[in-house]
């Protein structure tokens, strides 16, 4: 699928995509930009934005840094883009999504159209119908660990140009200024740019292909993944080895609080557990008191 600057970032995608952040009431980033005034700047400078990016000459503003409490109590840093380069990043992942999309098998749920949480639980109660035993995985801290060489090796094997690369690295390591302080990343990619998912489902592809080859049985919804066997000991074994994996060719390290080989009834996925009855596995949101909670779906027992 060959890279066109002219097609990729056509002057009327970009207004489209602008329009599109106005109806979407598009709060401005570091440099207070809206984007309805976005739309006006690409009007008249699109023919030097253009040039910039063809020749690797464009300069991402700073990113708005904000944190949000998880549910651990720990806290995630969040960033907002400026209205230019969210417009940028926004038509670039386009392209990116159609490069990458036949890359992901049919059990990797996360970022991909007509795929979400709901396919991935609902593939969650079919497997572990069919199935004894559940092995959940977990990196730890996956989006603030990201290897930034891994990272480019991976957007090189699917062949981007240098010049596509940069750009790309120039959105990941730009500053993050929160609380009036700048700071640049030396590793991960930051939450909220648009070419953040896209990022981390090609950086976890080694991760797909290892399963595939060994003929598992899983899912993945960005850093969360389920393996399914009938054998603990084996699960185990293949735990090991993508600890491995993640240590080896990933830079990642496994959280190992997290993880773990269990019957499906004693695991949590995505926010949900499960339980098993006469038709199968049925999922319960874990947010919503059981008494208010009508079965989400049931999935009969393969025969």
């Amino acid at each position: 699928m060959k890279f066109n600057y002219n097609t990729v970032f056509e002057k009327e995608i970009l207004i489209e995509i602008a329009q599109e952040m106005q109806k979407a009431h598009f709060k401005p980033g570091y440099d207070n930009m809206s984007a309805q005034g976005a739309e006006t700047w690409i009007e008249i400078n699109y023919d030097n934005l253009l040039a910039q990016l063809k020749d690797d000459k464009f300069k991402p503003q700073p990113l708005s840094g904000f944190s949000v409490t998880k549910s651990n109590g720990k806290f995630r840093q969040l960033v907002k883009p400026c209205a230019i380069d969210m417009i940028v990043q926004k038509a670039f992942s386009r392209y990116l999504y159609e490069l990458t999309e036949p890359l992901f098998s049919s059990h990797i749920h996360a970022y991909i159209k007509n795929r979400g949480v709901t396919t991935a639980v609902k593939e969650f109660c079919e497997f572990a119908a069919m199935h004894n035993y559940t092995l959940k995985i977990y990196p730890s801290d996956f989006f603030g660990s990201m290897d930034h060489s891994v990272l480019e090796n991976a957007l090189t094997s699917i062949n981007l140009s240098k010049k596509l690369i940069s750009l790309i690295m120039k959105f990941v390591t730009a500053p993050v200024i929160e609380n009036g302080k700048a700071s640049r990343r030396k590793k991960g990619i930051p939450q909220g740019i648009p070419l953040s998912p896209i990022l981390a489902n090609l950086y976890l592809l080694p991760l797909d292909h290892f399963l595939e080859e060994q003929g598992c049985t899983f899912i993945r919804y960005a850093d969360d993944v389920a393996v399914f066997g009938d054998d603990v000991e084996e699960l185990q074994s293949l735990y090991l080895d993508i600890t491995k994996l993640f240590e080896n060719k990933l830079a990642l390290q496994m959280n190992n609080a997290k993880c773990a080989v269990d019957i499906p009834e004693h695991l949590t996925f995505l926010g949900y557990s499960f339980e098993k009855n006469s038709n199968g596995f049925v999922s319960f949101d874990q947010q919503i008191p059981r008494s208010a909670v009508n079965y989400n779906w049931s999935t009969s027992t393969p025969t």
